[in-house]
């Protein structure tokens, strides 16, 4: 199990490394109004995905079933289930939070001088987060595939791509360039095409097929309550930021600190979580 679990926690380290690095590297080379505007604006993205969390658990639960029932045919299907509906649902996030960003990011800053300092700062960074939200969720999937296929170093030497991809691009953009928090978000953009990328090459034999109707209602019935635990989870940590916000731009930029840090330190829970569901079928 702990042979399983050190190389998953390196899995789930993932997007808290993409945030500190996004932080890290906008505190070094900007100003604390983009360092405060990176805080609503990642804690949308990073809301909106934790929220389609489901997809990984249901298919990593899914798959390992299968697997240990010796049905491969329904593995393979399930995978590709997931994929599609994955696709799906990460076209629809980027329609969103272009067509509704500024609204959902009007709720995290309110109305006072930060929102003033930092909502557009804030817009420009989900709209090019946005477009990489179908590859994010591919990766995701993908990488849940893979623990549920108890093959946890394909998605990590996929971790180590994307993370190393991410922080050579945040230095670039947002130190030489200069692009500011939009830099960021093209990094982080362009580091979750490169991780999909590269565990589409290793899972991609008959990813993308259409679901039958029984196959969707089978998912979504397992899925359908992880969806409503990831909501009230995502919602309890989110509800600080638009707190900070009101106490104005010097606490947002500061909570956007120290909240990367917290969930840096936290993400174990999730590797333990994810070896459970690979082994107990």
């Amino acid at each position: 199990l702990l042979a399983f679990m050190v190389p998953t926690f390196g899995i789930y380290l993932a997007n808290p490394i993409l945030s500190l690095v996004d932080t890290a590297c906008v505190g070094q080379f900007c100003s604390r109004e983009e360092l405060a505007a990176l805080g609503p604006g990642a804690a949308l993205c990073d809301m909106v995905t934790y929220l389609a969390n489901f997809l990984a658990v249901a298919t990593t639960s899914l798959l390992a079933s299968a697997l240990a029932k010796n049905d491969k045919e329904g593995a393979r299907r399930v995978v590709a289930c997931a994929f599609t509906i994955s696709t799906l649902i990460g076209l629809g996030m980027t329609a969103a939070l272009t067509a509704f960003g500024r609204v959902m990011l009007g709720w995290f800053t309110g109305s006072g001088q930060a929102a003033a300092d930092t909502l557009d700062l804030s817009m420009r960074y989900v709209l090019i987060r946005g477009l990489g939200s179908a590859p994010t969720l591919l990766c995701m999937v993908a990488q849940a595939a893979c623990i549920g296929a108890k093959d946890a170093d394909s998605p990590l030497r996929a971790v180590a791509i994307l993370a190393g991809v991410n922080i050579f691009l945040d230095w670039l953009f947002v130190g030489p360039l200069k692009t500011g928090v939009g830099g960021a978000a093209i990094a982080t953009t362009i580091s979750q095409f490169a991780g999909a990328f590269y565990l589409y090459l290793a899972k991609r034999k008959g990813l993308f097929v259409i679901p039958t109707m029984k196959e969707f209602v089978k998912f979504f019935q397992f899925a359908g309550p992880i969806f409503l635990i990831s909501f009230g989870r995502g919602y309890c940590w989110n509800i600080c930021t638009p707190a900070a916000a009101a106490a104005g731009t010097i606490a947002l930029a500061a909570h956007q600190i120290v909240i990367n840090i917290f969930f840096f330190f936290t993400i174990a829970g999730e590797s333990v979580f994810q070896t459970a569901q690979a082994f107990m079928p």
